[in-house]
C-alpha cells in the first residue's frame, strides 16, 4: 500500500472540503486544488495573503495536508497530463476561457501548474488569434510550466469525500 501526501495552501479556515467554494476558470476547471510540493502550497497561501494585505485585510494562511492511499485513487476516473504539452495547454485554455461548470469528465485531473501569470499570457494568446502548433509551443515555454510542480484537481463530490475521510491536518502560516 503506497501513500502520498497532498497539500492545499489558502487563507480559508475550514474543517471540511466543499466544492461549492471552488472557482471556475482555473487550470483544470472547477475543483479543489492540491500539490505534492509543500513549498508550492506555501506559495499559494502566501500569494493569497499578499492580495488580502493589499486590500487592507490582515489574515493568516493555512496549509492543509491529506494522506491518501494510492490504491484508493485508482478507483476514480483520473486524467493525468504527462507534462506541459499541447493537450495540457488546450485543456487549460478551455478551462480558463470558458466556464465549463467544471465538475465533469473526470473525478481528478493531475498535471503541471501553469505560471502565476498564466491568465495574462492566455488572454494574449487568444486575442492574437494564432492557434498554430508553434504558437502553442511558444505559449507553453512562456507559461514556465516545466519549471513548476504538480497540481491535483479534485473535481467531484466522490473525490472530495475521500479527502474529507482522511482526517484533514491544518497548519497556520
Amino acid at each position: 500500500m503506497s501513500k502520498i501526501i497532498l497539500y492545499h495552501g489558502t487563507i480559508a479556515d475550514f474543517s471540511k472540503v466543499d466544492l461549492k467554494h471552488a472557482k471556475a476558470n482555473k487550470d483544470f476547471g472547477r475543483g479543489f486544488y492540491l500539490t505534492t510540493d509543500l513549498s508550492q502550497a506555501h506559495a499559494w497561501a502566501n500569494r493569497m495573503k499578499i492580495r488580502q494585505l493589499q486590500k487592507g485585510y490582515d489574515t493568516s494562511g493555512f496549509i492543509y495536508s491529506f494522506r491518501l492511499d494510492t490504491q484508493v485513487l485508482r478507483t476514480f476516473n483520473i486524467h493525468t497530463f504527462k507534462g506541459a504539452n499541447r493537450s495540457w495547454l488546450d485543456y487549460i485554455i478551455s478551462n480558463r476561457t470558458k466556464d465549463r461548470n467544471g465538475i465533469a469528465d473526470y473525478d481528478i485531473v493531475i498535471g503541471k501548474v501553469a505560471d502565476a501569470n498564466a491568465q495574462v499570457l492566455i488572454d494574449e494568446y487568444v486575442s492574437y488569434g494564432d492557434y498554430s502548433e508553434s504558437a502553442k509551443d511558444r505559449l507553453i515555454v512562456r507559461l514556465k510550466a516545466n519549471n513548476l510542480t504538480d497540481q491535483y484537481c479534485f473535481k467531484t463530490t466522490k473525490a472530495i469525500e475521500i479527502l474529507n475521510s482522511t482526517g484533514i491536518q491544518r497548519k497556520v502560516i
